[in-house]
């Protein structure tokens, strides 16, 4: 089973925490930008409402990392927000360093639905806004590669 795991706190406390991981694991040191933000209501420990859906990002190889988190947290972010159905929580997040052997991601994209019927419905039921946001995307990402994945979250504190 695979995991995707937010860490915070300092860089010793999460190296340790990646040295105990029962699993091989990627690792990455981010800086998170969050467009979307919504208050967390429930009790830390139980499955967040809604959905995320998690994807891998790649930079274009013209593009150096600063133009490509400059495009992605402005130009794109707006069009991301643009969308008749609106994503409840959003991040960004930009590799600042792989903190174990990973493929070379540049950043992953963090979108949470309050339900799985609104991740569908995004692109489904609007597909001119789901083909505007491709294109955007084919412009700084190298959309050939990387992987998304739906998952639930869960936040524990330590």
């Amino acid at each position: 089973m695979a995991a995707f795991v937010e860490l915070w706190g300092s860089r010793e406390a999460i190296d340790a925490a990646i040295e105990a991981w029962p699993a091989p694991a990627a690792a990455w040191l981010v800086d998170e930008f969050r467009p979307a933000d919504a208050p967390r209501s429930w009790p830390r420990g139980e499955v967040s409402p809604g959905v995320r859906l998690v994807s891998s990002v790649y930079r274009k190889r013209e593009l150096d990392r600063t133009a490509f988190a400059r495009y992605w947290r402005t130009v794109h972010a707006e069009i991301a927000m643009s969308y008749t159905i609106p994503v409840w929580r959003y991040s960004q997040n930009i590799v600042v360093e792989a903190l174990a052997p990973d493929d070379g991601e540049d950043g992953f994209a963090v979108l949470h639905f309050r339900s799985r019927e609104d991740l569908a419905a995004r692109w489904l039921q609007y597909p001119k806004e789901a083909q505007r946001g491709a294109q955007d995307a084919a412009r700084f990402m190298d959309t050939a590669r990387g992987w998304s994945v739906e998952m639930t979250e869960r936040l524990w504190e330590a």
